[in-house]
């Protein structure tokens, strides 16, 4: 799953002075949260 997901990456640069910022699909996003074991629909609350 990974390899596939990293072809789908996308290096956008916006000008001469701004980092180069990597831009992830909704669906990578949601495999990559699962790989950690996160869950979007379940948002953890801050302890305070």
């Amino acid at each position: 799953m990974i390899p596939h997901h990293l072809g789908e990456l996308q290096l956008r640069i916006r000008g001469a002075t701004d980092p180069p910022a990597v831009s992830l699909s909704r669906v990578v996003q949601v495999d990559l949260l699962g790989l950690l074991g996160l869950d979007v629909r379940r948002p953890r609350r801050l302890q305070t």
